[in-house]
């Protein structure tokens, strides 16, 4: 009857070393899993910051652009030879 208790015991021994090896894997996978999620907010957040630079830069151009045209600088004649030039190439 001893034996059957040994055995019993030993049988509980390796499913509790079980348990707790299946619990230290739980706890490391999140404890990675909390790393790359920061890595991947602090990844976003400089996208977006650099989405937003390009936005200002962009306003900035087409503001200038527009200040361009309504100045009438760029309202230039073209040359005689360049007006003539969709005739000469076969175009419409």
């Amino acid at each position: 009857m001893s034996e059957k208790i040994t055995k019993h015991e030993e049988g509980l021994e390796d499913l509790k070393k079980e348990i707790l090896d299946s619990l230290e894997l739980k706890q490391k996978s999140k404890k990675s899993s909390k790393k790359s999620s920061v890595l991947i907010t602090v990844a976003l957040l400089v996208l977006t910051f650099v989405s937003l630079a390009q936005t200002v830069q962009s306003a900035t151009i087409l503001g200038k652009v527009d200040e361009i045209k309504s100045s009438g600088v760029g309202s230039t004649t073209l040359p005689n030879n360049l007006e003539s030039l969709p005739d000469m190439v076969g175009g419409c």
